[in-house]
């Protein structure tokens, strides 16, 4: 039994893999209902190795298990809503109309300048700043959810 530190710890690992490592293949590839099953699997299985703790930590343990559910609610949005967004932000002339009729391209960022922004070429378009927008997006929502989950839990 881990503590409920060391768990959030291991959530926030995982997270990032996946974010990182795997959002263009699963927005791609339309792996969202394997995603779907991870996400949920996950903080079941968070639970049921923890049984042992108290009322309040297994609480805390699945608002962490909830983290991957938030960002499958995001994509899942992401997925269904991107090409109406972009066509309303061309419309608007807010993004050039080269970026019409692309889908999400998740852009690995670089915070220091010295290296440009890359994305998997192979898998999506060149991305717009609406891309970059939603990269930063998909990495801090779900984390500012389950630190307000973890706030409401600990008010009570």
């Amino acid at each position: 039994m881990l503590k409920p530190e060391a768990l959030f710890l291991l959530s926030m690992f995982v997270f990032f893999i996946i974010h990182i490592g795997y959002t263009q293949k699963i927005y791609s590839y339309n792996n969202l209902n394997t995603f779907l099953v991870f996400a949920f699997l996950f903080p079941v299985l968070l639970i049921i190795f923890n049984l042992g703790q108290t009322k309040e930590n297994l609480i805390k343990i699945a608002s962490f298990g909830s983290l991957l559910l938030s960002y499958y609610l995001l994509i899942f949005f992401l997925k269904k809503n991107y090409k109406k967004l972009n066509s309303f932000l061309i419309h608007k002339k807010w993004v050039n109309k080269k970026y019409a009729d692309k889908d999400f391209t998740f852009v690995h960022w670089d915070g220091d300048g010295l290296i440009s922004d890359y994305w998997d070429e192979k898998l999506a378009n060149n991305p717009s700043w609406f891309d970059k927008l939603l990269t930063f997006l998909l990495l801090i929502l779900p984390v500012i959810f389950v630190s307000l989950i973890n706030k409401v839990i600990d008010s009570f």
